[in-house]
């Protein structure tokens, strides 16, 4: 329900009386599936009859439009040029009746997931299973759309009731790979790690240096590890981690140099060492 917003962008114009940026924003505002779309569009059509055509549609389809025009007035009585524009802006009516349509198609089929949102605020209560299950459904359906933004825009939606749920970040970093959106994902790992998802529940980290170690990055990876020892020194399943990745970089410098020594002589193996060390003292 983000009508509320957009209306208080719209007042801002309003107050500045900037009527080219209103309508401008709302051309924006009514390709969007909103609970409110038919409210903004009529908005726009009535303002529409006061915009000279130019300012419509893009010139390539208001060209498409007059040589349509142009091609009917070659044909039987010549129009006045006054005909002539009517015509024109009867067929961008047309086109703009069309985008109302789509989006009020878009916004029935979401109807079905939007209703069943109870929460679209954070909060630090657990949300209802049947909510999560929402969102999950809603998920799913977005992506089998096929439409790379407004999936995006939907995960960030759902990552603000569901911040404190791995599983939805982790769902989003998935997704985004697939994408192949190599910085984007990065920037979900982020966020997640940095902002929300705490550090005595390492799985989004865990994710994240595997993936930083995908894309070459080891050092990038070690430290992610070493930052989640620094909170929780002597945890096993980090540190079992920091050594594979430690024998994988090993690996990947010489690949013979495993049949010589079991680990790496290195700082990252001192360090695994001094945090075994740790975890042993405290039994």
């Amino acid at each position: 329900m983000s009508h509320p917003f957009w209306d208080k962008y719209l007042e801002c114009e309003e107050r500045l009386e900037r009527p080219t940026n209103i309508f401008a924003l709302l051309g924006r505002i009514i390709v969007i599936p909103l609970h409110q779309y038919s409210r903004y569009f009529q908005r726009y059509r009535v303002m529409a009859h006061e915009r000279t055509l130019d300012e419509l549609v893009p010139a390539n389809l208001l060209q498409q439009f007059q040589d349509e025009v142009g091609k009917e007035n070659t044909v039987g009585r010549s129009k006045s040029t006054a005909e002539v524009e009517r015509d024109v802006r009867t067929r961008v009516d047309a086109h703009y009746m069309t985008i109302y349509n789509r989006t009020q198609s878009e916004t029935t089929k979401r109807w079905v997931f939007e209703q069943n949102i109870k929460r679209p605020f954070f909060h630090v209560t657990d949300l209802e299973e049947s909510e999560l299950d929402g969102w999950r459904k809603y998920l799913d359906w977005e992506e089998a759309q096929g439409d790379f933004q407004r999936t995006m825009f939907l995960y960030e939606r759902c990552l603000v009731p569901a911040a404190s749920y791995d599983e939805f970040w982790l769902r989003y970093v998935r997704w985004m790979q697939a994408q192949r959106k190599t910085e984007n994902t990065r920037i979900i790992y982020q966020k997640a790690s940095y902002v929300f998802s705490p550090i005595a529940k390492p799985d989004i980290r865990y994710s994240w240096s595997l993936f930083e170690e995908a894309q070459g990055n080891a050092g990038t990876a070690e430290a992610i590890l070493e930052a989640i020892l620094v909170a929780m020194p002597g945890h096993f399943d980090t540190i079992m981690r920091l050594m594979n990745l430690s024998v994988s970089i090993l690996l990947s410098v010489s690949p013979t140099a495993s049949s010589a020594s079991p680990f790496p002589s290195s700082a990252l193996t001192l360090r695994v060492q001094i945090s075994l060390s740790s975890s042993s003292s405290k039994k």
